[in-house]
């Protein structure tokens, strides 16, 4: 039965894991973000993928038919992670909710990467769900600001990026 076991990498060293142990005929999954870079001026430089769990990965196997042993000799890997004498596996809901995490962040990322002043956006946070604002400019790497309407005023308001969609909230 095939399982998705957890991989232990060296520093730095997830990618070159995932090639060395492609080629020797592995399923590998390497959950990543897409990190997009501003200059102080609000310019967005390219995006660069980084790992989303820095020093790990998950290779898809059955221990039945394919041999794990030569995993920890590979070069980029340290170990398979163990609990004890058992190897930590994850299940296939959980690297599935990984999967669409990635993709939803990476669609949300699409979104905010277009956002230009005047935008109608929404905050998607604890305590501000479903508020409506607009767009004015980002600040800095991950915060943006925003004007919104707190108590009849219309406020400049700095909030993380990550909290802004174009979308009304699937909870509205």
């Amino acid at each position: 039965m095939n399982r998705w076991f957890l991989i232990y990498c060296k520093p730095n060293q997830e990618a070159r894991a995932e090639i060395n142990l492609t080629r020797q005929g592995f399923t590998i999954y390497r959950p990543t973000a897409n990190v997009t870079k501003q200059t102080p001026t609000g310019r967005q430089t390219s995006a660069k993928a980084k790992p989303l769990f820095p020093r790990y990965l998950f290779i898809h196997v059955d221990p039945t038919v394919q041999s794990i042993a030569p995993v920890a000799s590979t070069l980029g890997v340290v170990q398979i992670v163990r609990f004890g004498s058992e190897f930590a596996c994850a299940s296939d809901r959980l690297i599935n909710e990984i999967k669409m995490y990635e993709q939803k962040r990476l669609t949300e990322q699409d979104c905010r990467n277009k956002l230009v002043k005047g935008d109608v956006v929404y905050l998607d946070t604890h305590g501000f769900d479903q508020i409506k604002a607009i767009y004015c400019n980002p600040c800095g790497d991950e915060r943006a600001m925003i004007l919104m309407n707190i108590l009849g005023n219309q406020s400049k308001v700095r909030v993380p990026l990550q909290s802004l969609s174009k979308q009304v909230p699937l909870s509205a």
